[in-house]
């Protein structure tokens, strides 16, 4: 095991996606999900980003991925579909101490994103490493075969008698 499997809560926090394209899209539904405050700092706002905002699932930061672009959030997601870019932002937020993942890129970034099933309140994360991310994506989808939707409904359910369980032990 190369690196430690965590899940981190972003309720409330801060999240900046550099890019405007459909990985940046992918990365800003899921981070929605996650309760995470959504900002997306692109040139520009495409179409399926103008979407997200309009639903107020993200907000938007003009940026031109200069030397003036502003870092302030505790985990970035750098999807720009231009290497030269990525390199530059990573190398500047992992300066400044950010959780930093640059998509389809494990070797500029100091954490990666596991393929997940989403039950609710059961989550599963598959991750090769970053070595092979279409084995995980075909691991998750066996997985997710297995695992019926209401799970989630059933660990919430489960969590109701936690409480009163632990005080009878």
């Amino acid at each position: 095991m190369d690196s430690l499997p965590i899940w981190l809560s972003l309720k409330a926090k801060k999240a900046q996606i550099f890019g405007n394209g459909a990985s940046a899209v992918s990365k800003a539904t899921i981070l929605n999900k996650a309760g995470a405050d959504v900002v997306i700092c692109a040139p520009y706002v495409s179409n399926d980003i103008a979407l997200l905002i309009a639903d107020g699932h993200a907000s938007y930061r003009n940026c031109d991925y200069s030397n003036n672009t502003v870092f302030d959030s505790e985990i970035v997601f750098i999807a720009t579909e231009n290497a030269e870019y990525n390199s530059f932002l990573s190398n500047k937020a992992k300066k400044l101490g950010l959780l930093v993942n640059v998509v389809d890129c494990p070797s500029m970034s100091n954490f990666i994103m596991p393929a997940i099933i989403d039950r609710g309140s059961v989550v599963i994360g598959i991750s090769t490493g970053g070595k092979a991310p279409v084995l995980a994506a075909r691991i998750r989808a066996k997985i997710e075969s297995l695992i019926p939707h209401q799970f989630g409904n059933l660990a919430d359910f489960i969590d109701s008698f936690r409480l009163s369980v632990k005080k009878r032990i």
